[in-house]
Protein backbone atom coordinates (compact mmCIF):
# COMPACT_ATOMS: atom_id res chain seq x y z
CA UNK A 1 0.00 0.00 0.00
CA UNK A 2 2.93 2.32 0.69
CA UNK A 3 4.09 2.02 -2.94
CA UNK A 4 0.62 2.82 -4.30
CA UNK A 5 0.33 5.78 -1.93
CA UNK A 6 3.77 7.04 -2.99
CA UNK A 7 2.92 6.73 -6.70
CA UNK A 8 -0.51 8.34 -6.51
CA UNK A 9 -0.02 10.98 -3.80
CA UNK A 10 3.56 12.06 -4.57
CA UNK A 11 4.71 10.93 -8.04
CA UNK A 12 1.62 11.77 -10.13
CA UNK A 13 1.20 15.34 -8.79
CA UNK A 14 4.94 16.08 -9.15
CA UNK A 15 5.07 14.68 -12.70
CA UNK A 16 1.84 16.50 -13.62
CA UNK A 17 3.31 19.74 -12.28
CA UNK A 18 6.45 19.42 -14.43
CA UNK A 19 4.43 18.33 -17.48
CA UNK A 20 2.29 21.45 -17.11
CA UNK A 21 5.27 23.67 -16.31
CA UNK A 22 7.23 22.70 -19.42
CA UNK A 23 4.17 22.06 -21.58
CA UNK A 24 4.78 18.45 -22.63
CA UNK A 25 1.08 17.58 -22.88
CA UNK A 26 -0.94 20.48 -24.25
CA UNK A 27 -4.51 19.25 -24.71
CA UNK A 28 -7.28 21.63 -25.81
CA UNK A 29 -9.60 22.84 -23.09
CA UNK A 30 -12.09 24.83 -25.11
CA UNK A 31 -15.88 24.60 -24.71
CA UNK A 32 -16.44 22.86 -28.05
CA UNK A 33 -16.74 19.12 -27.51
CA UNK A 34 -14.83 16.92 -29.96
CA UNK A 35 -16.68 14.97 -32.65
CA UNK A 36 -17.10 11.23 -32.11
CA UNK A 37 -14.87 10.40 -35.08
CA UNK A 38 -12.13 12.64 -33.66
CA UNK A 39 -12.39 10.89 -30.28
CA UNK A 40 -12.29 7.49 -31.99
CA UNK A 41 -9.19 8.03 -34.13
CA UNK A 42 -7.31 9.72 -31.30
CA UNK A 43 -8.09 6.87 -28.88
CA UNK A 44 -6.94 4.35 -31.52
CA UNK A 45 -3.76 6.40 -32.04
CA UNK A 46 -3.16 6.45 -28.27
CA UNK A 47 -3.73 2.69 -28.09
CA UNK A 48 -1.09 2.10 -30.76
CA UNK A 49 1.50 4.46 -29.28
CA UNK A 50 0.85 3.10 -25.78
CA UNK A 51 1.28 -0.46 -26.99
CA UNK A 52 4.60 0.30 -28.69
CA UNK A 53 6.05 2.28 -25.76
CA UNK A 54 4.73 -0.15 -23.16
CA UNK A 55 6.00 -3.26 -24.95
CA UNK A 56 9.56 -2.04 -25.44
CA UNK A 57 9.82 -0.34 -22.03
CA UNK A 58 8.38 -3.40 -20.27
CA UNK A 59 10.75 -5.68 -22.12
CA UNK A 60 13.68 -3.38 -21.30
CA UNK A 61 12.76 -3.53 -17.60
CA UNK A 62 13.13 -7.32 -17.79
CA UNK A 63 16.84 -6.99 -18.63
CA UNK A 64 19.24 -7.76 -15.77
CA UNK A 65 20.20 -4.10 -15.34
CA UNK A 66 16.63 -2.83 -14.86
CA UNK A 67 14.88 -5.89 -13.47
CA UNK A 68 15.80 -4.94 -9.90
CA UNK A 69 13.47 -1.94 -10.40
CA UNK A 70 10.74 -3.92 -12.18
CA UNK A 71 10.89 -6.74 -9.62
CA UNK A 72 8.68 -4.71 -7.28
CA UNK A 73 5.79 -5.11 -9.74
CA UNK A 74 6.36 -8.87 -9.79
CA UNK A 75 6.01 -9.20 -6.02
CA UNK A 76 2.39 -10.03 -6.83
CA UNK A 77 2.29 -13.36 -8.64
CA UNK A 78 -1.44 -13.81 -8.04
CA UNK A 79 -3.50 -11.42 -10.13
CA UNK A 80 -5.12 -8.64 -8.15
CA UNK A 81 -6.48 -5.54 -9.88
CA UNK A 82 -4.69 -2.95 -7.79
CA UNK A 83 -1.33 -4.64 -8.43
CA UNK A 84 -1.50 -3.16 -11.95
CA UNK A 85 -0.14 0.14 -10.67
CA UNK A 86 2.08 -1.41 -8.00
CA UNK A 87 5.52 -0.43 -9.28
CA UNK A 88 8.76 1.24 -8.32
CA UNK A 89 8.46 5.04 -8.88
CA UNK A 90 11.05 4.92 -11.70
CA UNK A 91 9.06 2.22 -13.50
CA UNK A 92 5.82 4.03 -12.74
CA UNK A 93 7.11 7.11 -14.57
CA UNK A 94 9.05 5.55 -17.46
CA UNK A 95 6.81 2.57 -18.20
CA UNK A 96 3.26 3.22 -16.94
CA UNK A 97 3.03 6.99 -17.10
CA UNK A 98 5.00 7.50 -20.31
CA UNK A 99 3.20 4.67 -22.10
CA UNK A 100 -0.17 6.27 -21.43
CA UNK A 101 1.17 9.77 -22.14
CA UNK A 102 2.95 9.13 -25.44
CA UNK A 103 -0.17 9.50 -27.61
CA UNK A 104 -1.35 12.71 -25.92
CA UNK A 105 2.19 14.13 -26.16
CA UNK A 106 2.26 13.51 -29.94
CA UNK A 107 -1.28 14.81 -30.45
CA UNK A 108 -0.71 17.92 -28.35
CA UNK A 109 -3.39 20.58 -28.80
CA UNK A 110 -5.22 18.42 -31.37
CA UNK A 111 -6.49 16.35 -28.43
CA UNK A 112 -9.39 17.72 -26.39
CA UNK A 113 -9.40 17.33 -22.60
CA UNK A 114 -12.53 15.15 -22.92
CA UNK A 115 -10.71 12.72 -25.22
CA UNK A 116 -7.71 12.76 -22.89
CA UNK A 117 -9.91 11.85 -19.91
CA UNK A 118 -11.62 9.06 -21.88
CA UNK A 119 -8.20 7.71 -22.89
CA UNK A 120 -6.75 7.75 -19.36
CA UNK A 121 -9.92 6.18 -17.92
CA UNK A 122 -9.81 3.44 -20.56
CA UNK A 123 -6.09 2.81 -19.99
CA UNK A 124 -6.33 2.56 -16.20
CA UNK A 125 -9.41 0.32 -16.48
CA UNK A 126 -7.68 -1.93 -19.01
CA UNK A 127 -4.53 -2.37 -16.95
CA UNK A 128 -6.57 -3.17 -13.84
CA UNK A 129 -8.52 -5.70 -15.93
CA UNK A 130 -5.27 -7.28 -17.18
CA UNK A 131 -4.21 -7.81 -13.57
CA UNK A 132 -7.63 -8.88 -12.26
CA UNK A 133 -7.25 -12.60 -12.87
CA UNK A 134 -10.71 -12.77 -14.49
CA UNK A 135 -11.52 -13.37 -18.16
CA UNK A 136 -15.20 -12.68 -18.60
CA UNK A 137 -16.70 -13.33 -22.07
CA UNK A 138 -18.51 -9.98 -21.96
CA UNK A 139 -15.36 -8.03 -21.12
CA UNK A 140 -15.39 -4.74 -23.04
CA UNK A 141 -11.58 -4.68 -23.20
CA UNK A 142 -11.56 -7.93 -25.19
CA UNK A 143 -13.68 -6.72 -28.11
CA UNK A 144 -10.67 -5.46 -30.06
CA UNK A 145 -8.93 -7.81 -32.47
CA UNK A 146 -5.75 -9.36 -31.04
CA UNK A 147 -6.55 -8.10 -27.53
CA UNK A 148 -4.61 -9.50 -24.60
CA UNK A 149 -6.48 -10.91 -21.63
CA UNK A 150 -6.05 -11.39 -17.91
CA UNK A 151 -5.00 -15.00 -18.57
CA UNK A 152 -2.43 -13.81 -21.11
CA UNK A 153 -0.90 -11.40 -18.61
CA UNK A 154 -1.19 -13.94 -15.76
CA UNK A 155 1.26 -16.10 -17.67
CA UNK A 156 3.75 -13.23 -17.62
CA UNK A 157 3.46 -12.92 -13.84
CA UNK A 158 3.69 -16.65 -13.15
CA UNK A 159 6.54 -17.40 -15.57
CA UNK A 160 8.20 -13.98 -15.26
CA UNK A 161 9.07 -13.94 -18.95
CA UNK A 162 7.42 -13.21 -22.30
CA UNK A 163 4.00 -11.68 -22.91
CA UNK A 164 5.22 -8.10 -22.55
CA UNK A 165 2.35 -6.60 -24.58
CA UNK A 166 -0.10 -4.47 -22.71
CA UNK A 167 -3.20 -4.40 -24.94
CA UNK A 168 -2.60 -6.43 -28.09
CA UNK A 169 -0.67 -9.65 -28.71
CA UNK A 170 0.74 -8.41 -32.04
CA UNK A 171 4.20 -7.26 -30.87
CA UNK A 172 4.66 -10.39 -28.74
CA UNK A 173 3.75 -12.49 -31.78
CA UNK A 174 5.94 -10.56 -34.24
CA UNK A 175 8.95 -10.41 -31.91
CA UNK A 176 8.62 -13.97 -30.61
CA UNK A 177 8.05 -13.12 -26.97
CA UNK A 178 4.82 -15.10 -26.73
CA UNK A 179 6.68 -18.34 -27.43
CA UNK A 180 6.91 -19.39 -23.78
CA UNK A 181 3.12 -19.37 -23.47
CA UNK A 182 2.77 -21.27 -26.73
CA UNK A 183 5.24 -23.92 -25.53
CA UNK A 184 3.44 -24.25 -22.20
CA UNK A 185 0.03 -24.53 -23.87
CA UNK A 186 1.36 -27.19 -26.27
CA UNK A 187 2.82 -29.19 -23.34
CA UNK A 188 -0.50 -29.07 -21.46
CA UNK A 189 -2.43 -30.20 -24.56
CA UNK A 190 -0.13 -33.19 -25.24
Amino acid sequence: MQTLTWNFIIIIPVVEYFITLIGIIQVRQDNEAPEYLEIFWQIVFCMITEEIWSYFAHRLFHTPMLYKIHKKHHEYTASIGYSAEYAHPIEFIFVNFMAAGTGPIFLGSKMHIVTFMIWISYRVGDTIDQHSGYDFPWNAYSVFPFATSAAYHDFHHTSNTGNYSSQFVVLDYLLGTDSMKNKTVRKKNN
